[in-house]
């Protein structure tokens, strides 16, 4: 078990970056050096560039690659490179975010916060889970126990949750679709972590209408969207923690 700091909402990165490249760009096109090139394609070129470092500071491929194609889009004439603008680049960065995923596979973590309050500690508790790399391991693993992981990637899956002291679940979506129902799912101690990574993918969540969601996840180029929901503000309290990029996640309660 290992104590690490839990990171600032990646969108204070992401705007405080825009911002500090919106002042630069400023300057330097007072400066002249910006002749030629008109205030729209500056503009997304700031967004992308933040974008670019933010998922840098995320280590998120799919944040870093496409940014890097925008950019390119946006200068493809200034960098000659208007031959293979915008698909070539565009299907390059897709392949590339694929590739990298694959051979740099985030390492599997069930998450714990060390206190459960309104607002989020600044420290969580990592306990790291090995062997689920093997699909047999995975499945025994996510069946009926307290702490469970769900993997979909370059696919589809539908997962069911019987568990009669659930208490955490890590959902991992990468260009693929998931299904998970939490229908039969029991959670006695009053609160619950539902921990999401998708990118390029779709997620869909199925609770019972009793639970009380609460949304603490980062998105960019994604949401969250709720269907049926019934407001209620008891117990048991889900927090839904986690990055949705290039994607979108349904919650549906029934």
């Amino acid at each position: 078990m290992k104590e690490v700091t839990y990171g600032k909402k990646t969108g204070k990165v992401f705007w405080g970056v825009f911002l500090v490249l919106a002042a630069a760009f400023l300057v330097v096109s007072q400066l002249g050096f910006l002749e030629g090139v008109g205030i729209v394609s500056i503009l997304f070129t700031i967004f992308w560039a933040a974008v670019l470092v933010e998922g840098i500071f995320s280590r998120s491929f799919g944040k870093i690659l496409f940014p890097i194609a925008c950019i390119c889009i946006i200068y493809d004439r200034q960098l000659g490179i208007e031959a293979i603008t915008p698909v070539t680049v565009l299907v390059a960065a897709l392949f590339g975010t694929i590739g990298l995923n694959m051979i740099f596979r985030r390492k599997k973590h069930y998450y714990y916060k060390s206190a459960w309050k309104e607002e989020f500690p600044e420290k969580e508790t990592i306990i790291d889970i090995e062997g689920l790399d093997e699909e047999g391991a995975e499945e025994e693993e996510c069946a009926n126990g307290s702490k469970i992981y769900f993997n979909a990637r370059f696919g589809s899956a539908v997962k069911y949750v019987n568990s009669d002291c659930f208490e955490y679940a890590s959902l991992e979506c990468g260009f693929g679709g998931i299904k998970v129902f939490f229908d039969n799912a029991k959670i006695p101690g009053g609160k619950a972590v539902i921990d999401l990574d998708v990118s390029f993918g779709g997620v869909e969540l199925y609770i019972p209408k009793e639970w009380n969601v609460v949304d603490h996840t980062d998105t960019h180029f994604g949401g969250v969207e709720e269907k049926n929901r019934c407001r209620t503000a008891g117990t048991p309290v889900v927090t839904l923690t986690g990055d949705i990029n290039f994607s979108g996640v349904t919650i549906v309660y029934i």
